[in-house]
């Protein structure tokens, strides 16, 4: 199911993927007029509170526990090891979408929007060249996604670019009508 409402948005600086994600699962569900100014007040206030290295996990606590006190129409539940799987993420199509935090050199946040016999769909607000990209991830110019990630690459529990990661450092946020 796709509920895009407006165009997702690109990281502004290195370390605000966190924020961005947040903002663009509110994007995928809302329309502009719908997404009330002190919410995006509170994600930012409450974001890249590491300085140089983004947003830590306290921050995305307080941020969700926010959200889900002043949003009716959507629900943010936070997953961690071993409840970030693949069958966990898909069953979350059918109404959702999710935070993921994998990695590209360090961790990373991506905003997972739906799959395909291939691939996991989503996108990433880090822009980066094709040249970068491998086998194992590709580039899409699609209005809701600009990666495809094959299932190898995601299902991988190492910390290789675009996957799972390790079963301990595993974080989502599951974003559900």
């Amino acid at each position: 199911v796709i509920f895009m409402k407006n165009k997702l948005l690109y990281q502004i600086t290195e370390f605000d993927c966190v924020p961005i994600c947040i903002i663009n699962s509110l994007i995928y569900f809302y329309k502009r007029e719908e997404i009330d100014v002190n919410i995006l007040k509170y994600i930012w206030n409450f974001s890249l509170d590491l300085d140089n290295d983004g947003t830590s996990k306290n921050s995305i606590k307080k941020i969700i526990n926010f959200l889900n006190n002043n949003l009716s129409k959507t629900k943010f539940e936070i997953k961690e090891q071993n409840e970030v799987n693949l069958v966990n993420i898909i069953k979350c199509f059918n109404n959702g979408v999710v935070i993921l935090r994998t990695y590209l050199e360090d961790g990373h946040y991506i905003l997972i929007t739906n799959y395909n016999t291939k691939y996991i769909l989503a996108f990433d607000p880090y822009k980066l060249s094709k040249e970068s990209l491998n086998n194992y991830v590709k580039d899409s110019d699609k209005i809701y996604y600009n990666r495809k990630i094959n299932y190898k690459r995601f299902i991988d529990s190492s910390k290789k670019n675009f996957s799972l990661g390790p079963l301990k450092e595993r974080f989502a946020i599951f974003v559900s009508m």
